[in-house]
């Protein structure tokens, strides 16, 4: 994390230790002892005035986090100069009235205002002018949420309902590879802090379209129940005066109508802002805003506000398909998932009904995407350049286990614009590692 940082003025206008453990596989020891934009904000039946000035903080030279303090539980809207609220970078306040987003200033000197546009629940609205400074404070952003101890005992004492009752994923199930075990047996052993996310639901949507992805899918014969993936999020970069956008997910696909995905969306929009000498020109910054996702098909793409996720920090993504209580069941009924910000500690865990939807998951797949935010595409968005991604503990199991993706003779899917022939992204495999894969941006278009 760089030291030199912006400060934010808003105005407002109106391991618990490890041992031998059989998980139906070998476990070594250690030491003894969890879009479209939001919709615009419609006129409200209240409008906030004489807002107190707000404090937050930017780190500066890097897509850094900033939170800002406003409108509580409300949808909001950040732009700069020359654009309006309709073509800004839609962000989402929590019940404490924290906006967070990132921002890449091209400059650590005094840059000037962007505009903050929010409406909560009820209607009520408040617009804010944002002012940038340097600071040297980073931004700090901690949602509430529970305690988990990390697991202590016999992994092999719980069922999966009561492992998922405790906060914890399903335990590898027979046959699994020992990786997969032994990475399991990590995850749970750490404490960790549960939040409740607020769940916004979005009008992106993703098809089961390879010109709008690039990674690997599995190809080996069962239906798959579970799969999950870990990456470090990464800083996107997008186009002058446009919205970009990218995601990262691990998700369960049918290859025809149905699709169980989770992973990190991200955002890009450059803007101009203003500096406070008016004589100065206008300087264009990168703003971004980066979070965890869900989405069951046929249904749109579902935001959680927590945990946040802001790039450089690790994700861990893994979903299945279970009963009510959380037991591993194809036929269960109930589309599970458990997203965890490893940096942070903290994770979100939740299920969503399957009816109605096609749960025959004959893959399983580690993707990078271009999401959908228009009703009737092509044309297509413009990929956001999120560099190289690296995926590791990508596993799924179709009944017999976890087991490494390459395992699963999984074959790479390349990102092709199809009005262009451009390569946009594609995947190549880590033969030092069977769990891990690599993604590479290569166009926006």
């Amino acid at each position: 994390m760089r030291s030199n940082c912006f400060g934010i003025w808003l105005f407002g206008l109106g391991l618990a230790t490890m041992g031998w453990f059989r998980l139906g596989c070998s476990v070594r020891p250690d030491k003894a002892g969890s879009r479209a934009r939001a919709a615009e904000p419609a006129a409200a039946a209240n409008v906030a005035t004489n807002r107190p000035v707000l404090q937050g903080t930017m780190q500066a030279d890097a897509s850094g986090e900033v939170v800002v303090t406003a409108l509580p539980n409300a949808a909001c809207r950040v732009y700069g100069q020359g654009k309006s609220a309709s073509d800004g970078l839609a962000v989402y306040s929590d019940e404490a009235g924290d906006v967070s987003f990132q921002a890449s200033p091209s400059t650590t000197d005094v840059v000037g205002a962007l505009q903050l546009d929010c409406v909560d629940e009820r209607g009520t609205s408040a617009k804010y002018q944002v002012q940038l400074t340097t600071t040297t404070s980073p931004a700090k952003h901690s949602p509430k949420g529970t305690y988990r101890p990390g697991l202590e005992g016999d992994p092999n004492a719980l069922t999966d309902a009561q492992l998922v009752s405790r906060g914890f994923p399903p335990r590898p199930g027979a046959g699994s590879s020992p990786t997969a075990c032994e990475q399991w047996l990590r995850l749970v052993r750490q404490p960790a802090t549960r939040v409740t996310p607020r769940l916004i639901p979005t009008q992106r949507r993703n098809d089961v379209n390879t010109d709008i992805w690039a990674g690997y899918s599995t190809t080996s014969t069962g239906t798959y129940s579970q799969v999950s993936g870990r990456w470090t999020v990464p800083t996107t970069a997008g186009e002058a005066q446009r919205t970009d956008y990218s995601s990262m997910w691990v998700g369960l696909n049918t290859n025809s109508t149905g699709l169980w995905q989770a992973g990190s969306e991200h955002e890009v929009s450059t803007s101009k802002v203003i500096w406070r000498d008016p004589r100065r020109p206008s300087l264009t910054i990168s703003l971004s805003n980066t979070y965890a996702f869900y989405e069951l098909l046929p249904a749109g793409a579902t935001q959680l506000t927590a945990p946040t996720v802001i790039p450089g920090q690790q994700l861990y993504v893994s979903l299945w398909i279970g009963d009510s209580s959380g037991t591993v069941n194809i036929s269960g009924g109930s589309a599970w998932y458990y997203i965890s910000n490893v940096t942070t500690g903290l994770f979100a865990q939740g299920s969503v009904p399957t009816a109605g939807t096609n749960t025959n998951y004959v893959s399983a797949i580690w993707i990078a995407e271009r999401p959908k935010t228009h009703a009737v595409e092509p044309p297509y968005n413009h990929l956001a350049n999120f560099g190289t991604l690296n995926i590791d503990q990508a596993y799924a199991g179709a009944g017999s286990g976890l087991l490494p993706h390459s395992s699963l003779a999984s074959v790479p899917i390349a990102m092709v614009e199809p009005s262009t022939g451009h390569l946009l992204a594609q995947a190549y495999a880590d033969s030092s590692k069977s769990d891990a894969l690599q993604i590479v941006w290569r166009n926006f278009y």
